[in-house]
């Protein structure tokens, strides 16, 4: 079975040349795995064993490095999604423009504050 995002709206899927790493949902820890259904924002979404979130919705300091790999936190939350599933009959606007795109970093940051004050 291929790995794919069970993010909303995310198309990743692995791929060995690509450098997105896989994520499973932490199912045997029960108030961090309700914090990472919260954050994918998916309408009756019930994670399975074979469920998992693409490395593009963590942030940089939500991975660790330990003997050359990149190893994603004990406690680390999913926080960056740019599409969430739309609600019946309530319009989403999910386009975020700026004036002075100066660093994808920043982008990145104000994507996620607004999405956080929504």
């Amino acid at each position: 079975m291929v790995q794919s995002c069970s993010a909303y709206g995310c198309k990743n899927r692995y791929d060995k040349d690509k450098p997105v790493s896989f994520h499973k949902f932490p199912l045997t820890r029960p108030s961090l795995c309700k914090e990472w259904e919260a954050a994918v924002r998916r309408k009756n979404f019930k994670p399975t064993k074979y469920s998992s979130i693409c490395s593009e919705h963590f942030t940089p300091d939500c991975f660790k490095r330990e003997c050359n790999n990149k190893l994603l936190k004990e406690n680390a939350v999913p926080t960056i999604f740019l599409c969430t599933e739309p609600h019946d009959k309530t319009p989403v606007n999910l386009s975020v423009f700026c004036d002075h795109n100066y660093t994808v970093e920043d982008t990145m940051h104000q994507r996620k504050r607004i999405h956080q004050l929504e």
